[in-house]
């Protein structure tokens, strides 16, 4: 069984397979999450999740979306998010999660043009 890692604040703890590279990306499961439903949080990184196989609902910021096979979602950092299972079914699917830096190659950059985004101006995802 999984668990969703967070700080008190409900930022998640990215689990980076290199802690000097910004970049995390893991095939997943619902099933493997108690009631496949991991919990909800947020977190720095922009997240990018494509549905390998089955459905599920994304929730991110109150908005509620379904999900199939081959579509993707790419997640604006810093916004409450979770998933949960349509129909009960399980769903596996493929996440990136990403600093914004790693785009740019400059935490400058990174600051200027991307953190200055906020999802009033440009969305949630």
């Amino acid at each position: 069984m999984l668990k969703t890692q967070r700080m008190k604040d409900n930022s998640e703890i990215i689990p980076y397979q290199d802690p000097r590279l910004p970049l995390y990306v893991a095939a997943g499961k619902l099933s493997l999450f108690y009631n496949m439903t991991p919990l909800c949080h947020w977190h720095d990184e922009m997240e990018y999740i494509r549905i390998e196989r089955g459905c599920m609902y994304y929730y991110i910021n109150g908005e509620k979306i379904l999900m199939k096979e081959g579509e993707a979602v790419l997640i604006n950092s810093r916004q409450m998010h979770y998933s949960s299972p349509y129909r009960q079914q399980d769903c596996t699917y493929q996440a990136v999660l990403f600093r914004t830096q790693l785009l740019t190659g400059s935490r400058e950059i990174a600051r200027r043009y991307f953190a200055a985004r906020t999802p009033e101006n440009y969305g949630h995802f």
